[in-house]
């Protein structure tokens, strides 16, 4: 075998190892069932059918006339609810009845009937359409029989195990589905009776669920299935949905609990995923509030989820983008906290989303007059977010957000965890990455995500280089590969808060670069001085001599005005940042590269836009420092630079001021943490 083939193997061999190795050996047993089960009823797709019927017949799975006491509810709920969201509501509803779904940002139109097979859709394209989320849309607009035809026909038209189906019986879809459909005949008019088919096929769909828990998967993926199954617990009526209602509701709340860190993130480290996670536990307390049983385990674990939300959201209302978080794929920020808060009590300071308006209606009067935010700002519906910097340990999630002092400032970056080790689908290459807003306006992003397909773009997104951090060597923090999997990752160490009179911030390095041949460190400091303006210092502390790249991306919208050749101002808007280096050569100015790709920026799903972004490069023997100087607001149009950086101390100037930050501050002692434990 020539040299190179067998030099290939074996990075695939170690790569395949570091992947699995993390794995839990339940995760792999379970892995293989499921896939045993699979392969057993699409061997015998009649076979599976009729054994699922069978089992459905004698569940002991009884269909009530008012499953959550929620029948009627949409006369009530449409007060819950935004005008711009209900109109946009009662579009959706209606595209559905033509057989038109936007999902992803990708509009297609299947026709009536609708062809559930969508074969030139994109898998998660397909997974959306068969969720039937849309159904609350048609349900609040008043056409349940519409809604009741359409699972009828879905019901004849997409058998569990048939060739061109299997995307819509995937266990994570079906526990979707099943949570839309007993929604809908829930909120339906009370002289509503859905046919003896719906009410057999979810009891299947519902059994299906119970049979294939993903806890080969874990994370975001069994919260869904124990969700749908505590919720079907509710809506059917028995002996046996009792039980299930107990059970589930307790794995539930115990699974949710050990899948948030010591900050009320969740664990998979992405924003969306927490908003998602944080919206279902919603759902069931509200469901369990409705019948009288609530479960105050399960909403403490909410009010900690509330307060982290508030943490990763920017100013304009919307999350920061670390790991898969695209803007759009779960509820608004907003409608998130107005539900949390409705739930605890509290003035919900806003309006809901449909669903969660459909579940909540019935618990309190409306508010008719509410104080409804125009639907971007979060940080006035809560006081969580008062101090500089958010207290870090190596069991938080390490988001740490440093706002200005005036408020007008936002940085927010990610410190955290990769990945939990048995769970890495979710990962970037994003450690000490940043964001930056400046009187509200986004400057300094993050690439965000725009597919999941494993492919160059999927390569890119999660890439060192599409994050505002440092490569060394053309070698990425964590070893991404395919759509979902890491191997190698790089490893969070000597976190601490820092302190000296005029600054205050973070610091850690990461084991990224420790398997190189001259293993090295990258420590990176955030510090906000003077509460004005940022200073993000990098250090490369090792053996050898080494390459190294640093990136800066900006919004698509920034324009980038140069006042002279050592420092630029970002504006968009009437927000501008003044950016200046120190230790690094002037920066390239890269958008909409091709090859390799750089300087793409995706705002959601099924979007790509160009962006400015700033890299450059240096290389020699170590250590060495370098970093960014950012400077938000009127400042930005003084005169700034970095004058002096020794081995002790930074010397910034701003028109006539001073400003000299020592780099040997002692750490800040630990703040105490709310674990969430009683």
């Amino acid at each position: 075998m020539p040299f190179d083939d067998l030099a290939g193997a074996y990075r695939r061999i170690d790569r395949y190892w570091n992947t699995v190795r993390y794995l839990r050996p339940s995760q792999i047993v379970s892995r293989v069932d499921l896939r045993l089960r699979a392969a057993a009823r699409n061997l015998t797709p009649d076979r599976a059918r009729a054994r699922y019927a069978a089992r459905a017949s004698r569940s002991g799975l009884d269909f009530s006339a008012d499953p959550w006491g929620l029948r009627g509810s949409p006369s009530a709920a449409s007060e819950w609810i935004a005008p711009a969201t209900l109109a946009a509501s009662q579009r959706d509803a209606a595209d559905a009845g033509c057989g038109t779904f936007d999902f992803l940002n990708d509009r297609r139109t299947l026709g009536t009937p609708i062809d559930w097979t969508a074969a030139s859709a994109p898998q998660l394209w397909r997974y959306h359409l068969h969720y039937f989320d849309f159904l609350a849309d048609i349900v609040l607009a008043g056409s349940v029989d519409a809604a009741s035809s359409m699972m009828e026909d879905w019901i004849r038209r997409v058998p569990m195990a048939a060739a061109s189906t299997g995307d819509a019986w995937h266990p994570y879809v079906v526990s979707v589905r099943t949570v839309n459909w007993m929604l809908a005949l829930s909120t339906a008019p009370r002289a509503f009776r859905p046919s003896d088919a719906i009410v057999e096929s979810l009891r299947v769909q519902t059994l299906f669920v119970r049979d294939n828990l993903e806890t080969d998967v874990g994370g975001n993926h069994l919260l869904k299935n124990l969700k749908a199954l505590a919720m079907a617990g509710a809506f059917w009526r028995g002996e046996t949905a009792e039980q299930w209602r107990q059970q589930f509701t307790t794995e539930f709340t115990r699974a949710l609990a050990a899948q948030l860190r010591s900050d009320g993130g969740h664990y998979e480290q992405s924003p969306m995923y927490h908003a998602q996670v944080f919206g279902d536990a919603i759902e069931l307390a509200f469901v369990l509030r409705q019948l009288g049983s609530a479960d105050h385990a399960l909403e403490q674990a909410i009010g900690r989820m509330e307060k982290f939300l508030i943490r990763v959201c920017h100013p304009d209302g919307q999350l920061a983008q670390f790991g898969d978080t695209a803007i759009g794929m779960t509820p608004e920020p907003a409608a998130l906290l107005a539900a949390s808060r409705l739930l605890s009590g509290r003035d919900p300071d806003g309006r809901l989303v449909v669903r969660h308006a459909l579940l909540a209606s019935k618990l309190a009067q409306p508010v008719r007059n509410a104080r409804v935010p125009d639907g971007r700002s979060v940080e006035s519906t809560s006081n969580e977010i008062v101090t500089p910097i958010a207290s870090w340990d190596p069991e938080s999630s390490g988001f740490v957000t440093l706002p200005t002092a005036d408020r007008r400032g936002f940085l927010i970056a990610d410190a955290g965890p990769v990945c939990p080790d048995d769970l890495p689908a979710h990962a970037h290459s994003d450690l000490f990455g940043f964001e930056v807003s400046v009187d509200g306006v986004r400057l300094v992003v993050d690439s965000g995500v725009s597919e999941y397909a494993s492919g160059p773009w999927r390569d890119y997104y999660r890439s060192t280089r599409a994050h505002s951090t440092v490569m060394v060597d053309g070698v990425e923090q964590s070893e991404c590969w395919s759509s979902f999997r890491v191997g190698r990752r790089a490893r969070v160490v000597d976190g601490r808060v820092e302190e000296t009179g005029n600054a205050r911030g973070f610091s850690a390095e990461h084991t990224g670069f420790d398997h190189l041949p001259h293993p090295l460190r990258h420590r990176r400091r955030l510090l906000l001085v003077d509460g004005r303006f940022w200073l993000v210092i990098d250090e490369l502390v090792g053996t050898g001599a080494h390459a190294w790249e640093t990136f800066l991306h900006l919004h698509p919208r920034v324009e980038l005005a140069e006042t002279n050749d050592s420092r630029v101002v970002a504006q968009r808007g009437g927000a501008t940042l003044g950016i200046t280096w120190f230790g690094i050569a002037v920066p390239r100015r890269i958008s909409g590269q091709r090859d390799p790709l750089q300087g793409w920026y995706a705002p959601a799903f099924g979007r790509v836009v160009a962006s400015p972004t700033l890299v450059t490069a240096g290389s020699g023997p170590l250590p060495v420092r370098f970093g960014w100087l950012l400077v938000p607001g009127a400042q930005a149009v003084q005169d700034f630079a970095v004058r002096t950086v020794d081995a002790n101390s930074v010397i910034v100037e701003i028109a006539s001021e001073t400003f000299a930050i020592s780099l040997d501050a002692p750490p800040v002692a630990p703040r105490p943490r709310d674990t969430g434990k009683r």
